[in-house]
């Protein structure tokens, strides 16, 4: 035990680790690292997260480790398998689509006014001028019928 800045006994290693985060706890540091490291593309799809190297490489306990996989895991990036351990979720073509479709619609992008016009002549001649064409074909039914009967 050592003395620490409150005038505490602490542990050594404790202390080192508590205050090389920044304020944030083992297993915040942990997401975070991880999460940033998927989006760069450093950790890759179906690549096994080995414990004891990305402890110590992020400077966690492996029980932050376990925590942060598990919330990663909760929403969707991370993969744990019984015995095997965790890994990163690969995604299937259809998903990485609806992802695609789903930025799309957030950017502004009507979906069903794009589907609309890539499924014949008959609609997307109306839509040559998106914000009064696709009301039009959308009102009078033809973008709903074919969006239903394909």
């Amino acid at each position: 035990m050592i003395e620490g800045p409150t005038g505490h006994a602490e542990r050594a290693g404790y202390s080192r680790r508590a205050s090389s985060g920044g304020g944030l706890t083992g297993t915040r540091r942990a997401v975070t690292a991880l999460r940033e490291g998927i989006r760069a593309g450093r950790y890759v799809p179906g690549q096994r997260l080995v414990e004891a190297d990305l402890a110590a490489e992020i400077g966690v306990g492996r029980n932050s480790l376990r925590e942060a996989f598990s919330r990663l895991a909760s929403e969707g990036l991370v993969l744990i398998e019984p015995h095997r351990g965790a890994s990163i979720r690969r995604r299937t073509r259809a998903e990485v689509a609806q992802l695609y479709d789903l930025s799309e619609d957030l950017e502004g992008r009507p979906l069903a006014a794009r589907q609309s016009t890539s499924r014949g002549p008959a609609t997307s001649s109306r839509c040559r001028r998106p914000s009064i064409g696709c009301e039009r074909a959308v009102t009078d039914g033809a973008a709903n019928q074919r969006l239903t009967t394909s």
